[in-house]
């Protein structure tokens, strides 16, 4: 596996990974509207302060994964973490997590990285555990799905805690 800049031609194959409502909700937070279509794609990907990143695994895209809300030198947040639903539970996430967290802080030269993780999903808290991750404060509760209200678990990794 191996990941490289993101790019329009990515959309056909994460659009197929999102099933419902709920999962582009569950991915994205409020940050996308469903349908994900083209358009917002294409803007989210010309974010300034964001870098996507596109999975490859035998020249087709597996997973997506970004860093924004990029602060020079100081912090930026991990998020849109997701995997082709054939890659799942093989790891290609916690790979994922480790190229861009190396990109963060010698290539960003970044001091803290910061994700938002639902508590429901265990295999992604488990995944960012395992990278070096830990519980920062409980986070905020978001509106989603038809006014149900998810609680986010707020996480943290400072680049002296980390491993690589």
């Amino acid at each position: 596996m191996k990941l490289r800049w993101a790019r329009l031609d990515d959309f056909d194959a994460v659009n197929q990974w999102i099933g419902s409502k709920e999962e582009l909700e569950q991915w994205s937070g409020s940050g996308f509207k469903y349908p994900l279509s083209i358009k917002q794609w294409e803007d989210y990907l010309n974010e300034k302060d964001r870098h996507s990143f596109t999975a490859v695994w035998k020249d087709s895209p597996a997973g997506h994964i970004s860093i924004g809300r990029i602060e020079r030198c100081t912090t930026g947040r991990i998020g849109r973490v997701i995997t082709s639903p054939e890659h799942r539970g093989k790891k290609i996430a916690g790979q994922m997590l480790r190229e861009i967290i190396t990109y963060a802080f010698d290539e960003l030269e970044l001091k803290t990285v910061t994700l938002g993780v639902f508590p429901f999903n265990t295999p992604a808290i488990q995944v960012y555990e395992k990278a070096g991750f830990s519980l920062k404060e409980p986070g905020r509760t978001k509106e989603i799905t038809g006014g149900d209200r998810w609680n986010t678990l707020e996480m943290i990794l400072h680049k002296s805690e980390w491993k690589n």
